[in-house]
């Protein structure tokens, strides 16, 4: 799927918490390079999963009202559904870039509105 062999570690080493400049340091090259190879493998994912054609889940992050910015946070690490999102601690999602305090409380309080409509 990926031609750059080191684009899978990349994200996995993301997803772990590791930094944009230790990851660098790991590969010898720069965070800035490192940042385009993780968006250029976050692309490459979206594709694959638009190409497959997957099912709209019924536990859609559409049915929150979240801002531009939480809605961009949690496409950047793929939560597309909320039964992902349950999956994900709030330590995990704060080391997500741009996504401070105040957007992880939006999050939790636009979940908790969501369970109290249903």
């Amino acid at each position: 799927m990926f031609k750059d062999k080191r684009i899978p570690r990349i994200l996995q080493l993301r997803r772990e918490g590791f930094t944009l400049r230790a990851i660098g340091k790991m590969f010898g090259v720069t965070g800035a390079r490192i940042r385009q190879l993780e968006a250029k493998g976050v692309r490459i994912l979206r594709r694959e999963k638009e190409r497959a054609g997957l099912p709209y889940s019924s536990d859609s992050l559409k049915h929150l009202d979240l801002s531009t910015r939480a809605r961009n946070c949690l496409r950047n690490i793929n939560v597309a559904t909320l039964s992902e999102l349950m999956g994900i601690d709030a330590i995990t999602l704060l080391r997500v870039r741009n996504l401070g305090v105040a957007t992880l409380e939006e999050i939790e309080r636009e979940i908790k509105r969501y369970r109290l409509r249903r």
